[in-house]
Parts: structure tokens; sequence; C-alpha cells
């Protein structure tokens, strides 16, 4: 592998200069990592699922359109009954109610992640973010995700390839 020649003719690389935002400017829809990050208690978790909702339903976010795609919540920090009726509350307030809630339900999946590390979940991930065909990941929260200390150079690495293979 050491003696391989990996260049690349960058003449003949076909890129464009457009941008494709799930949510402009917040998020972009290029498997990018998006990092909200803060003290407890500042409604990250909100505004992630806010996100999530209005992507799901391709429906507005704060700062603009959305582009509706399906949805999948890791959870390291609450309970899916928990995270259930958050969403009920924030559904609510968008003017989305009963049973169906405009197909909601069928693009906004959520996995309870029981502390494991991303990078130890993910074959099975990627099978469902392959099978559910998602298109935008919340994780909620990175640091719990890296199974280690963010300090520390090796643990986050490891996360953020993790990351990247989910592209």
């Amino acid at each position: 592998y050491g003696s391989r020649d990996e260049t690349v003719e960058m003449a003949l690389v076909e890129t464009s200069l457009k941008v494709d935002y799930l949510i402009p400017p917040l998020i972009v829809g290029e498997a990018l990592p998006t990092v909200w990050f803060g003290h407890d208690g500042t409604l990250k978790t909100m505004l992630a699922l806010l996100a999530g909702a209005c992507i799901a339903l391709g429906r507005p976010f704060i700062t603009g359109p959305s582009k509706q795609a399906n949805v999948l919540m890791l959870d390291y920090e609450g309970s899916a009954s928990r995270i259930k009726s958050r969403l009920f509350r924030l559904l609510a307030g968008m003017g989305v109610m009963g049973a169906s809630a405009e197909g909601f339900w069928e693009r906004f999946r959520y996995w309870p992640v029981d502390g494991r590390a991303l990078p130890d979940i993910l074959p099975a991930l990627k099978r469902r973010i392959r099978e559910d065909d998602i298109g935008f990941l919340i994780i909620d929260s990175a640091g719990l995700a890296c199974g280690g200390s963010p300090k520390e150079e090796d643990v986050t690495f490891r996360f953020f390839n993790a990351l990247r293979q989910l592209a």
C-alpha cells in the first residue's frame, strides 16, 4: 500500500460551487457534521428535534426552508417516551396533529444507544441508514457517542472517522 501513487489530477475532478443544504445555512446535506454545543439546559436537544421534525415534514425551520428527508436520532441521554413527548409538543406547535401527523412517525426513527460508542455500532447503524434511507442523523450527545473523553485525541479521531464512514 505504501508504494501506491494515489495522486488525483484535480483538473479532471468534477465539482460544483452549489452547496446542498438540508436547512440553509445551518445544516449541510453533504454528509458533513454540524455540531451544536453549549451548556446543559440550553435547548440543544429541542433545537435538534425541531430541525429533525422540519426535515421529516419538509417544513421550514427557523432560518428558512428545509429539504424533506428521513430522520434518525441516536439518543445517548434520554428515553423514547421523553423524546416522543417532546416531539408531540413540537408538532402541536407546528399545527401537525392527529394519528398520521402528515406521515411524520414513518419518517422519524429513534435509536436508544445505551452507552455504546458510535464506532462500536457502526455496522448496524450503516445498515439502518441504508435500509431506511436516512438523510439526517441526530446524535444526542456527540460527547457521549465518542465512547470516552472527547478531550482525548484518539477518542475524538475514532468518533469522527466513524461519522465519516456513514457518508
